[in-house]
């Protein structure tokens, strides 16, 4: 089996990063390990002008697949902003904006940094993981094309394998064809549910792909912290729950 320096998460949202935490019990965090891809087709553009990303004009993100992200408006790019700028109630308040956006612009620079300088090192061998999904105007098979130019571009010496998950009912013979030594297509069932994609995924479809790919020393702690989470959720829940019984008597 191939071994890696980095496995990095591409998106197109959190789940992915979710996943490689959970089978490593960390995670190094890249550009866009926790971000959510409005369009896929300006991630493109965004992989191909990476010193651009996040550094124009944003805005707080008002579209329902996310909550509480603030949105680069040239790539559509959405960024989650540190919690101290974010209320209970998940809102990011005007009074805050200007903080988080100056905060959020230091680390996407710094993150963009970290990334081009470990794309310039032929030494060291990257697997990326992205997640498939339809938002974007291109096919899947161009968008895959395209996504694999732009990281030839980055990294020069073509030292990677990009991973890129598919929903079962998205798989085709098109997308089979696709499979070379460098690109991978592979499946899952579903993706998680975007407000609760920590707990809501296949997991043993991941799980299959990470043994294909990262082997199989953290399997079973992969599954034994996705139960755990589940786990607390259940419980967290129970609380609120009872919580709520409670003040009505």
């Amino acid at each position: 089996m191939k071994s890696y320096d980095e496995v990095i998460s591409l998106g197109y949202n959190c789940e992915i990063s979710f996943r490689i935490r959970d089978y490593y019990g960390k995670l190094c965090s890249w550009p866009f390990s926790w971000t959510y891809i409005l369009d896929r087709d300006a991630f493109i553009s965004a992989l191909n002008n990476l010193d651009e990303v996040f550094q124009g004009e944003v805005h707080i993100c008002q579209d329902d697949r996310v909550n509480s992200m603030i949105e680069c408006d040239k790539y559509h790019i959405c960024f989650h902003p540190r919690g101290e700028y974010v209320s209970i109630d998940g809102t990011i308040p005007i009074a805050t904006f200007p903080q988080a956006v100056a905060e959020l612009r230091q680390r996407v620079k710094y993150l963009v940094e970290k990334f081009e300088t470990a794309m310039s090192d032929g030494e060291k061998n990257y697997i990326f993981f992205i997640g498939l999904t339809d938002n974007g105007k291109t096919c899947d098979k161009e968008f895959i094309v395209n996504l694999e130019n732009a990281l030839n571009h980055i990294c020069l010496k073509q030292n990677y394998t990009l991973v890129v998950v598919v929903p079962k009912k998205r798989y085709s013979k098109e997308l089979e064809q696709l499979n070379t030594d460098k690109v991978k297509i592979r499946t899952i069932k579903y993706f998680g549910k975007q407000k609760c994609n920590d707990i809501s995924t296949d997991m043993f479809g991941w799980g299959r792909i990470f043994r294909e790919f990262l082997g199989d020393d953290n399997i079973w702690s992969f599954y034994r912290r996705i139960n755990s989470h589940r786990l607390k959720r259940i419980i967290s829940a129970i609380g609120r729950r009872i919580v709520r019984i409670m003040g009505k008597k």
